[in-house]
């Protein structure tokens, strides 16, 4: 992917979060005055009634191939903790064609999950944002429960600023510790999660989660607080699995 091209879209991305001073998580029913987005088309999250998923013999499995970093960016909002410079893509199955190459854009981390399953929440999700060369994004979404304390976890912990603002960090971060091992997934169509709550992005949530350590939970916690939107109408849309 042309590196500027790239970088134009990582910087959309990073004025799009930047409207964080103007919402916030405690009131969700106010953002579809100022973000009309919001109240619009199929929203994410999403519970996903694991009854109600089709088997559908057209997905194939993600090939992802996320690169480890020497340097990547911690950004603090009011709202949300998201993490970029990140290198690598992802190819996934498409509707329109088979082998559509994502690039990963940036990471956001939410407290408690966002998305459920069977109305059971996990205490993190983690969400890999990806996009391809034509502006389509795509959001690969691991669940995390609590378990063994994740090194990847405690890289990203330890450099979180403490207030608002952006820190440049100079040390490997593996991104791919941050996915599961297991292949499997639920698929469906939905929107960003967040204000302006764009649209037509394709989720794919891992079925597998991820651990973290108590400890880890707590503070990513404390600092955080709750930042998930509440659970969306699925409406007549399909979740699809693999």
């Amino acid at each position: 992917m042309n590196r500027d091209r790239l970088f134009l879209l990582l910087w959309l991305l990073v004025i799009m979060a930047m409207g964080c001073n103007r919402w916030d998580y405690r009131h969700q029913d106010r953002w579809p005055r100022r973000y009309p987005l919001c109240s619009q088309g199929y929203q994410s999250p999403i519970d996903i009634e694991t009854d109600r998923v089709q088997k559908d013999s057209s997905l194939s499995p993600l090939f992802v191939d996320y690169l480890p970093v020497d340097t990547f960016v911690v950004k603090r909002t009011a709202n949300l903790l998201y993490i970029t410079h990140l290198q690598g893509s992802v190819t996934a199955p498409d509707t329109n064609f088979w082998g559509h190459e994502y690039f990963l854009a940036q990471i956001i981390l939410h407290t408690p999950s966002e998305h459920s399953v069977d109305r059971e929440f996990y205490p993190a999700e983690i969400q890999f944002v990806n996009i391809d060369t034509a502006n389509n994004i795509m959001v690969i979404s691991t669940l995390v429960k609590e378990g063994e304390s994740n090194p990847a976890f405690s890289t990203i912990l330890a450099n979180i600023p403490a207030r608002q603002s952006q820190l440049e960090v100079i040390q490997t971060l593996d991104v791919n510790k941050l996915l599961p091992f297991g292949a499997g997934y639920w698929h469906y169509w939905g929107s960003m999660t967040f204000p302006p709550c764009q649209g037509n992005v394709q989720w794919f949530v891992m079925k597998a989660p991820v651990e973290a350590s108590a400890a880890q939970l707590d503070s990513l916690r404390r600092i955080l607080g709750n930042n998930s939107r509440s659970i969306e109408n699925l409406g007549n849309r399909k979740i699809t699995e693999f």
